[in-house]
């Protein structure tokens, strides 16, 4: 849908015209916004003139349109992993590098091997990395597969630049420390966050803990409560 009306109409008339003297003399000129040409009847060769040129554009526009595609992509990917000086492929294979071994979460592990794969040739690369992200190959996407792209690439790059972050604070911090980054994301798309640092004298006495909060009636058989009471809890925490 992001080709322009003409171009859409042609590849219509391309798939649905049997007949080629009504696909050259009616349906090509209609979807290049021209008069039907009607042979021994209406013989102005200026209106031959401007359908082969508006059919070059317009196919030129089709045949390009994969390569747009990709190009917006490439931007969508820099601003969801936050990259705006370096080369997008640059910066990207550099910080997944690092990260790649700590990874765990499955989608975002694909993305960090697909990212320093150094074999393949530019868009190829983009394509292998495009992928695993949509789980599709780019080259059969839908309409529908680039919108949910934005969703996906959203997700992706907040777990990855919080990652990173706590790598970051992990080099600072004793080994023996467990670490985890909480989120709490409102309707409204606000979120906020907090880094958590447990060590291994405090984690007996938080499992105590928990266990004596947990059994409370309110709380113990009531799944629902308890994940309400995770969220409040959560965001008073980081309030």
């Amino acid at each position: 849908k992001n080709l322009s009306k003409e171009a859409r109409y042609l590849l219509t008339s391309l798939a649905k015209t049997m007949e080629p003297d009504e696909l050259l003399f009616t349906s090509l000129p209609k979807a290049c916004n021209l008069p039907a040409l009607e042979p021994g009847v209406n013989n102005d060769i200026n209106i031959a003139k401007q359908l082969r040129e508006k059919l070059i554009e317009i196919i030129r526009e089709i045949h390009t349109a994969y390569e747009r595609m990709l190009k917006d992509c490439e931007s969508r990917l820099s601003e969801a992993f936050a990259i705006s000086n370096n080369p997008l492929r640059i910066d990207l294979q550099m910080r997944a590098n690092y990260l790649k071994r700590q990874i765990l979460e499955p989608s975002l592990k694909r993305v960090a091997i697909a990212a320093t794969d150094e074999t393949k040739p530019e868009q190829e690369w983009l394509e292998a990395v495009l992928m695993v992200i949509a789980d599709k190959p780019p080259q059969s996407w839908t309409d529908e597969d680039v919108s949910k792209l934005g969703i996906k690439l959203a997700d992706l790059g907040r777990k990855f630049k919080n990652v990173e972050a706590l790598q970051t604070e992990i080099k600072e911090k004793d080994e023996k420390v467990t670490t985890c980054r909480l989120t709490v994301t409102h309707a409204n798309g606000e979120e906020k966050h907090g880094l958590v640092w447990i060590d291994s004298e405090q984690n007996n006495q938080l499992e105590k803990l928990i266990e004596k909060v947990l059994s409370d009636p309110i709380l113990k058989d009531n799944p629902q409560i308890r994940s309400a009471f995770v969220a409040k809890l959560t965001e008073r925490i980081l309030e």
